[in-house]
């Protein structure tokens, strides 16, 4: 069967190719999850517009786009998006943990009992 590659993400590809309907849905899923990431990173960690337009977003994804409407018998893609959003905002949280540790450890600790300098 063939199937355009301009659906979901691949939306920049002009040519039509031979595709399953399975790695069509796969890629579809990458981008939607890539997105419901990018929300969660703007919300926690952007500026000030940044975190208004991540609001709105998400607001627009949850009432008109019913995003999370299969959640509560666990539909895949209901599923998926909370699973992305849950390991963005663990993963950009130990990030910056990181990131923050690593600023106020000084470069060279003297051993105990060396003079500094």
């Amino acid at each position: 069967m063939w199937w355009p590659a301009a659906w979901g993400c691949s939306a920049s590809r002009t040519r039509t190719t031979r595709l399953s309907l399975l790695s069509a849905v796969r890629g579809h899923a990458r981008c939607s999850a890539a997105g419901s990431n990018a929300i969660v990173v703007a919300l926690l960690y952007g500026s000030w517009l940044a975190r208004a337009a991540a609001a709105l977003d998400l607001a627009l994804l949850v009432f008109v786009g019913n995003t999370f409407g299969g959640l509560s018998h666990l539909d895949v893609a209901a599923v998926g998006h909370v699973t992305a959003m849950t390991v963005a905002a663990v993963g950009g949280s130990l990030l910056l943990w990181r990131r923050r540790r690593r600023q106020h450890r000084p470069l060279h600790e003297n051993p105990a009992g060396a003079p500094a300098g």
